[in-house]
């Protein structure tokens, strides 16, 4: 798992694009697939602008903060990746913290990934 953001600072009440990256490791294809985001406080998710292909069956509302989460029910082709936008509230300030991590499932008990995090900063004036 990866995560990229669209610009290296935000400014406030800026809207940015964030992809996750995902791939698999081995040969057995997982049954489902899902992805927790936890977004900076006060930050908003906007929806899914590219799915790559394969939109989640699971998506937050338009709106949420905090913690998202995704689901493929139907497992994507990996590599792969999805984007979303977000919007940072108009009044943030300082370093903002994105962290997730993924979730799979063989036939057996649910598999957690390692938690991803990405900090940016706010764009000087």
């Amino acid at each position: 798992m990866a995560r990229s953001l669209s610009a290296a600072a935000y400014s406030p009440g800026e809207v940015l694009d964030v992809t996750i990256q995902y791939e698999r490791f081995g040969i057995e294809t997982p049954l489902v697939v899902g992805y927790i985001e936890e977004l900076p406080p006060g930050w908003t998710y906007l929806g899914i602008v590219d799915n790559g292909g394969a939109p989640p069956g699971v998506a937050p509302e338009v709106n949420a903060q905090g913690a998202l989460e995704f689901a493929w029910i139907t497992v994507p082709s990996m590599p792969g990746y999805f984007t979303y936008q977000v919007q940072a509230p108009v009044d943030a300030a300082g370093l903002a913290h994105f962290s997730g991590y993924g979730l799979y499932r063989f036939t057996g008990a649910q598999i957690e990934t390692g938690v991803i995090e990405t900090y940016i900063p706010q764009a000087r004036l």
